[in-house]
């Protein structure tokens, strides 16, 4: 097999179609440079030497993150609490819009009530309220219209 990671070809399919390279098979230099470079029959036999980082940095870096981590917490809360303070504020504002136009309704209405006292004042000594549907017509102060198929 030419490539270790490439399975035998099925029969009756293309060999040529398994060889294929593509990008995943090929090294960048950046590759090559994390890896140590190219390895060379000198560095063959070189023992490899892990890294070893002290465990003050690992400490320093864990506080950072978690410093870090708190800031945004922080960040976060302080961002949830002001928008649910500008939610309170446009309900508030909402509520009071909503409360005034309740009142002027109620004014409005007891403004038409007493205009239609005084027009029925003036009008008791007029005929008799006209039928509608063959029931008396209850005093409104909106117009009506019947509408017949």
């Amino acid at each position: 097999m030419l490539y270790p990671d490439k399975r035998d070809p099925m029969p009756g399919e293309s060999e040529t179609l398994l060889n294929i390279r593509t990008m995943r098979h090929i090294k960048t230099g950046t590759d090559i440079a994390r890896n140590g470079g190219i390895m060379t029959a000198g560095k063959l036999y070189r023992p490899e030497k892990p890294f070893a980082q002290p465990e003050v940095a690992d400490d320093r870096r864990i506080t950072a993150l978690l410093h870090k981590e708190k800031l945004r917490a922080q960040a976060f809360r302080a961002s949830t609490d002001k928008a649910r303070q500008g939610l309170l504020n446009a309900r508030g504002r909402l509520a009071t819009v909503i409360n005034k136009n309740r009142a002027l309704t109620a004014i409005r209405k007891q403004l038409q009530q007493e205009e239609s006292i005084g027009r029925q004042g003036g009008a008791q000594s007029a005929a008799a309220p006209p039928l509608l549907g063959g029931q008396p017509r209850k005093s409104s102060n909106f117009r009506t219209t019947d509408i017949r198929y």
